[in-house]
């Protein structure tokens, strides 16, 4: 017996995949790159955009945060 997608995660494989083929086109450094904005982006309306407090959440320094913030213009 081979293992496929549906042995691995039942049903859910679907889901997974619908939620990234509309990246397909992207490249994986482009996919990566928004996966992050939109984990910090979380990160900084969960600690209310206190950068300090989110930048010590995500386990990175103020500048690291700043920096990527500014590679989001």
């Amino acid at each position: 017996m081979s293992l496929t997608p549906e042995i691995l995660f039942g049903d859910t494989w679907k889901q997974i995949l619908s939620l990234t083929s509309k990246h397909r086109s992207e490249n994986l450094s482009e996919y990566v790159k928004e996966c992050e904005c939109n984990y910090i982006r979380k990160a900084l309306a969960e600690n209310e955009w206190r950068i300090s407090t989110t930048a010590d959440c995500l386990g990175i320094s103020r500048k690291t945060l700043w920096d990527k913030m500014r590679n989001w213009v």
